[in-house]
């Protein structure tokens, strides 16, 4: 793989990981904020970030989301895949732009 394509792949995954941030903050799935540090769910956005290529519905990005979330906390903390749904198709809708 070229530089350039290695560049421009690193360029688009640090725009989804700012879109799936603002999202998930604004989310707060676990309810950590305002007291959390900014970076809180670092980890998250980035996984969840990553595993967004080839996921088509806002349902199967809000599964994953709650996935995501279930694997680094609790199942019984996360908060249930409907609640992942708005912010699953705000994702959507800033990829289709």
């Amino acid at each position: 793989m070229r530089e350039s394509q290695t560049k421009s792949e690193q360029g688009r995954i640090k725009k989804y990981e700012a879109i799936v941030k603002e999202q998930v903050d604004n989310l707060d799935p676990i309810g950590l904020f305002p007291g959390a540090p900014d970076d809180e769910y670092k980890n998250e956005i980035r996984d969840i970030t990553l595993k967004l290529a080839g996921l088509k519905t806002p349902t199967d990005i809000a599964q994953m989301m709650f996935v995501v979330f279930a694997y680094y906390f609790d199942i019984h903390e996360a908060k249930p895949v409907s609640q992942y749904l708005e912010a699953a198709k705000k994702i959507i809708k800033i990829n289709k732009e």
